[in-house]
């Protein structure tokens, strides 16, 4: 079974690298996702793109835009699907 999100707000980028961890699980520290639950960089468990341009282009890979909510607050808006 795969489940597939989008995250989007300020530093998402970063913030859900350090929430998931390296991608070398031997190297992932305790805690994250990777370091808690993979067991081998060939087994990962999560992916995280490395940059809001790789996750745009991922995104439209793997959803429609109607399929998405846009995470909104004052002044922010979808770098995704502009409005």
């Amino acid at each position: 079974m795969k489940m597939l999100q989008v995250w989007e707000g300020p530093n998402v980028v970063c913030t859900s690298r350090a929430m998931i961890g390296h991608t070398n699980s031997a190297e992932a520290a305790p805690g994250t996702i990777r370091g808690d639950f993979s067991i081998h960089i060939s087994r990962n468990v999560i992916h995280a793109s490395d940059s809001v341009e790789g996750a745009q282009r991922e995104i439209q890979l793997w959803f429609q835009s109607s399929e998405l909510v846009d995470w909104a607050d004052e002044g922010h808006h979808s770098s995704i699907y502009p409005a």
